[in-house]
């Protein structure tokens, strides 16, 4: 809990190290281990970015993404590749809270408001935005000058006069169970929409960052995915331990455009190595009223909340 916590980084803060510069050697107690985990990351990235644009002198730039931590090397100016900055919200595919353009950069790690804010504003290059636990903001001097619109298709840019109404999405509350199992591994789990004619809409989550683990869902796979290779590059990402966790489908497609009211099926899938596969649907009639639906839990996925209207009305 919280207050274990702070006494333990009481404890470490108060550690006696000494540091031998000369000699390169750091004596601690025995019980205080030395974890590079926070800088090795950066440096990996820096070494590689440097081994990319070494390989060819026609390579211009390059952008490395390393399990979320950035790095923006090279001349990239003339494109300034957009980053999003992921918010602090619930749902496990929700957008970036804000987007960014950089022609050079890489992660900033921070210290906590007050000393990462002061370490930013009195540095050349360094930006920094920070969002707390209790949803306040709080921007460096220039964080606001690598702002990039992010421009969305409206309804009527799209010529849909049955739109979704202001401010509905589809909110999906799924469960990872707990199993018993001695080689248990976490499952696979693909989240998608189709029309009422059976054509894929939206790809909503792929848990399972590999190709070869995505086809475990082969019903995803085999119907749509390997169609459709650069959304599981894009959407595929780790898998979740035990527990609950939630999706957000904001009236969509896979390609940005807003899509109309109507029928549609919600598919869910998973599978999971030394263990079992489960698959589920549920039809759903999207109007212009609020509408909800729970789906029963499965071998390897537990029960689904389904909720289609605003945050308001969600009980």
């Amino acid at each position: 809990d919280a207050g274990e916590m702070a006494a333990l980084a009481n404890a470490i803060n108060a550690a006696p190290l000494d540091l031998d510069a000369a000699d390169a050697r750091i004596k601690r107690p025995e019980n205080v281990l030395l974890v590079v985990d926070a800088i090795a990351k950066g440096w990996i990235l820096d070494r590689a970015a440097e081994a990319a644009l070494a390989a060819d002198a026609t390579i211009q730039g390059v952008i490395l993404n390393i399990g979320g931590d950035i790095r923006v090397a090279g001349d990239m100016s003339r494109h300034m590749p957009r980053i999003g900055i992921a918010g602090p919200g619930r749902a496990d595919n929700e957008a970036p809270m804000e987007v960014i353009a950089i022609g050079e950069g890489a992660a900033f790690a921070v210290m906590g408001v007050g000393r990462s804010l002061a370490y930013a504003n009195s540095h050349d290059g360094v930006e920094a935005v920070l969002v707390t636990t209790g949803g306040g903001r709080f921007a460096s001097a220039g964080w606001s000058s690598h702002f990039a619109p992010v421009e969305k298709m409206t309804a009527a840019d799209a010529g849909i006069e049955n739109a979704w109404p202001q401010g509905y999405a589809l909110t999906i509350d799924y469960e990872v169970p707990a199993i018993d199992a001695t080689n248990y591994e976490a499952p696979y789990v693909a989240v998608w929409v189709t029309d009422a004619g059976k054509k894929l809409v939206r790809s909503l989550l792929l848990l399972g960052n590999k190709p070869r683990w995505v086809e475990e869902n082969y019903r995803y796979w085999r119907r749509y995915g390997r169609k459709h290779p650069a959304v599981v590059d894009t959407l595929a990402q780790p898998t979740r331990k035990p527990g609950s966790y939630r999706l957000v489908w904001d009236g969509r497609n896979d390609e940005g455009v807003p899509v109309p009211r109507g029928k549609y099926t919600l598919h869910i899938e998973a599978s999971r190595e030394h263990g079992g596969h489960s698959y589920t649907q549920q039809e759903l009639e999207l109007s212009a009223d609020p509408a909800e639906a729970i789906m029963p839990a499965e071998a390897e996925i537990g029960e689904v909340l389904v909720h289609y209207g605003t945050t308001e009305d969600q009980q």
